[in-house]
């Protein structure tokens, strides 16, 4: 039963993105302000990561997640106010909100893993 489960959000994280790219094309918003179907597919993506961490470890992983987010937050600002003696918020959010989908992805990743050998 596990497994179905587990092959469900999988499913769910190749829709989320796919029904995410139609919206930006639909509305053109990749032209108007260069978005991406990441940066609609993020927050949809922590209800998976919720679920795939409760089901996998009964314990959620997405407090631990949001806290290495804002870690992630500081050595980007950290990083750009050290290189380039200001930060540009344009840049800043857009290089966050990026490396915030590539984390996501990868713990996403990791938990279908997880769920997967957890039976």
């Amino acid at each position: 039963m596990s497994f179905f489960i587990t092959l469900i959000w999988l499913v769910f994280a190749i829709c989320v993105m796919y029904v995410s790219d139609t919206f930006i094309k639909k509305f053109k918003l990749d032209k108007k302000i260069k978005a991406n179907a990441s940066d609609v597919a993020i927050p949809f993506l922590f209800v998976g990561l919720h679920a795939l961490s409760r089901n996998a470890f009964s314990e959620s992983v997405l407090p631990y997640f949001f806290i290495s987010i804002f870690l992630l937050g500081m050595g980007i600002a950290g990083f750009m106010a050290y290189i380039y003696e200001e930060i540009d918020y344009k840049k800043f959010l857009k290089l966050f909100w990026r490396m915030t989908f590539v984390m996501t992805l990868f713990l996403y990743s990791i938990l279908i893993i997880a769920n997967v050998f957890a039976g």
